[in-house]
């Protein structure tokens, strides 16, 4: 897990921080102890944007999208909707 810097420290020590966040996933900021901000390696922002923006289009199955094996995902998902709707009957 990511460690915790002040502003000061990230000021002091970027390069070594780039690293840290590089290993740890994530390097977060503080000013007066409070988080503000976070280093984060493009590929784990690149994630965050996928989800966000899955998030705001189509939900969950387009978080699949990217990842390895997203058909036997999908599959699985279709399984499972599939099962707990076939028991309700229509209300009208």
């Amino acid at each position: 897990m990511g460690k915790s810097r002040s502003v000061a420290e990230v000021k002091a020590h970027f390069s070594e921080c780039i690293d840290l966040a590089l290993q740890d996933g994530h390097v977060l900021i503080t000013r007066y102890g409070k988080p503000i901000a976070a280093i984060v390696s493009f590929d784990d922002l690149e994630q965050l944007q996928r989800i966000r923006t899955a998030r705001e289009t189509g939900g969950l199955a387009d978080l699949a999208e990217g990842w390895e094996d997203a058909d036997t995902f999908a599959q699985e998902l279709d399984k499972i909707v599939a099962e707990r709707y076939s028991n309700i009957s229509p209300a009208f």
